[in-house]
């Protein structure tokens, strides 16, 4: 019961981000399946509001997401044709 009437304390006191010049956040991991960010706006409250995501996109692919192990093998395997070329030459 007091946690419910300290969240809706809470809730009516944060300003929106809008209105709001010093916004503080948090930045999560990037999930790897939705490959998104989680963002948790600390000192206002962004609900409703289209200009703050709570999701952003990676700005990064991940090394475990499909498209990043795709790009580990065809570095992979260029770099053995690259040596085995190499080889050839100096032979």
């Amino acid at each position: 019961m007091v946690n419910e009437c300290c969240e809706i304390i809470d809730k009516n006191l944060k300003p929106t981000c809008a209105n709001f010049t010093r916004i503080k956040f948090k930045v999560g991991d990037c999930d790897v399946s939705t490959r998104k960010i989680t963002v948790t706006y600390l000192n206002c409250d962004s609900t409703g509001l289209e200009d703050f995501d709570d999701n952003v996109d990676c700005p990064y692919i991940p090394m475990t997401h499909s498209i990043g192990l795709i790009i580990i093998m065809s570095v992979t395997v260029t770099t053995i044709v690259q040596l085995a070329f190499v080889i050839l030459v100096i032979k």
